[in-house]
């Protein structure tokens, strides 16, 4: 949670709550009162029923169908039988809602780890969102190399015959690996891209 992470898009968070997961960990996404989005672990601190399964109070705060609690965007807790309790508060997010998409992250992530999408020649011309039902190091090492573009992504990248002429550069970071490359294509003549992987053990 380190990173942002595109989670769902933003046209799929209306009125109620919905549940999302990473690498295993739930989350609870809703929309406030003043319907920004906003996002907490998806386990009431009372008795652990999930938050995704509640509704959206009138007045934005997310409110657990078991006892009632409800939070704000803060994961700030409230419980109606017991106003004075003080221990109500829940673990909260970062959601910044981008490019139709809700990416999800730590609060204290800095708005300048923002994958970037855009830069000098040029603009991001769409997405589209596909679930792999695989293990995450499984489709992260998928997304991470290069090799089995001539293979599966012919039509988009550079075909077999086109390997030869490939431009490559890759530089490592402590946290991630950034790629380059730029190559023919079956489709458009001439082909670039670039993409940054994050590099962290399988246990994290």
């Amino acid at each position: 949670m380190r990173f942002f992470h595109p989670v769902a898009p933003s046209r799929s968070l209306k009125k109620g709550p919905v549940r999302v997961q990473i690498a295993g960990q739930k989350f609870a996404l809703w929309r406030d009162g003043s319907d920004r989005a906003a996002a907490v672990a998806d386990a009431c601190p009372h008795r652990k029923a999930p938050l995704s399964q509640g509704r959206v109070r009138p007045d934005g705060r997310l409110a657990c169908s078991y006892h009632g609690w409800h939070f704000d965007a803060e994961g700030r807790g409230c419980s109606p039988s017991q106003p004075k309790l003080t221990r109500c508060d829940t673990a909260a997010y970062q959601v910044v809602e981008k490019f139709g998409y809700l990416w999800l992250s730590e609060r204290d992530t800095p708005a300048s780890t923002f994958p970037l999408t855009r830069w000098d020649g040029f603009d991001l011309a769409g997405s589209f969102s596909t679930l792999f039902q695989a293990p995450l190091h499984v489709a992260l090492d998928n997304f991470s190399e290069d090799e089995h573009f001539p293979f599966i992504h012919f039509f988009l990248g550079w075909n077999e015959d086109g390997v030869s002429r490939l431009e490559f550069k890759a530089q490592n970071y402590d946290d991630r690996t950034e790629v380059l490359y730029r190559g023919p294509s079956t489709l458009f003549g001439l082909a670039s891209a670039a993409g940054s992987a994050v590099r962290r053990p399988l246990s994290e």
